[in-house]
């Protein structure tokens, strides 16, 4: 198999497996979500603690943290499973972007149908700022890199 078509299959598999893990997330009804996340802020605020820093953090705030980490890491994936399809991400940008719209409102969508959950439209904005911002990190660094190797090319030519 080709370099290429490897790259180009792990990185589709891992955007397909990162939105199941979403989703998997978003089935869990709320009762399981709200321990979750309870979980995670006495987890963070006992790190916190550990280094002299008393603070008390929002379960709403890390939730709202969680969407928009989940799809930064989306917009990343997708960024970087363009890249192993064409040369031209710029060019071809609507096509993660709607998947990351779409995915989106999926989400939230399914939530709807999870007990003690509700899909909200500001989630999905929120959804989609983390996204947008992977996915413009993503380009911004694909393009970084392929600006490097061109300059190291041409300095060896």
């Amino acid at each position: 198999m080709k370099k290429t078509h490897r790259r180009r299959l792990i990185f589709t598999v891992l955007s397909v497996l990162f939105t199941a893990f979403i989703f998997f997330n978003s089935i869990q009804n709320g009762i399981a979500s709200s321990a979750q996340s309870g979980n995670f802020v006495l987890l963070l605020e006992s790190i916190l603690s550990r280094i002299r820093i008393s603070v008390s953090i929002s379960e709403f705030i890390i939730r709202k943290l969680a969407h928009f980490s989940e799809f930064f890491i989306l917009g990343i994936l997708l960024c970087l499973t363009l890249r192993t399809y064409t040369v031209k991400i710029i060019k071809n940008v609507t096509v993660p972007l709607f998947f990351g719209l779409l995915i989106a409102v999926t989400d939230e969508f399914i939530q709807l149908f999870s007990a003690g959950r509700a899909g909200l439209v500001a989630d999905v904005v929120i959804d989609f700022s983390g996204f947008i911002t992977g996915l413009v990190l993503g380009i911004l660094v694909v393009l970084w890199r392929d600006k490097r190797k061109k300059n190291k090319c041409a300095d060896l030519g």
